[in-house]
């Protein structure tokens, strides 16, 4: 993401791949969530992943509203550092919701989808 004298270029789709991507290298070792997928276009995330080696309800997935600019109020809801860059944001905004959705998910039945993936995070439903 650009930085001049403190003003950034609005992040770029194709820059919250490889940061997923990194984000997801830390997630089996502390979830066992392994990444399949990642895509980014039109305002939206989508994330495919695996649970533990154990876990047989998935594939699960993520459909994850991105932030239009560094800082504005969605970048603000993960990372508050106003330092933070597109990886913590990716971190935080994504990998990590994955975690504790997974978790929460343990409880519930799975959901069904023609595409056979439980997308256990949608923020197409949430309307903002």
């Amino acid at each position: 993401m650009g930085n001049v004298k403190g003003h950034s270029a609005p992040p770029q789709s194709e820059e919250y791949v490889p940061a997923i991507e990194r984000a997801f290298v830390r997630c089996p070792s502390l979830s066992g969530l392994r990444l399949l997928s990642a895509e980014a276009r039109l305002g939206f995330a989508t994330v495919r992943f695996e649970g533990p080696v154990d876990d047989f309800r998935g594939p699960y997935g993520a459909m994850v509203r991105l932030p239009k600019e560094q800082h504005d109020d969605l970048w603000n809801r993960y990372v508050d550092d106003r330092h933070a860059t597109i990886d913590d944001w990716a971190h935080a905004g994504i990998a990590m919701r994955a975690v504790r959705a997974h978790t929460l998910s343990q409880d519930q039945d799975r959901g069904y989808t023609l595409d056979g993936v439980w997308w256990i995070i949608n923020d197409c439903l949430d309307i903002q």
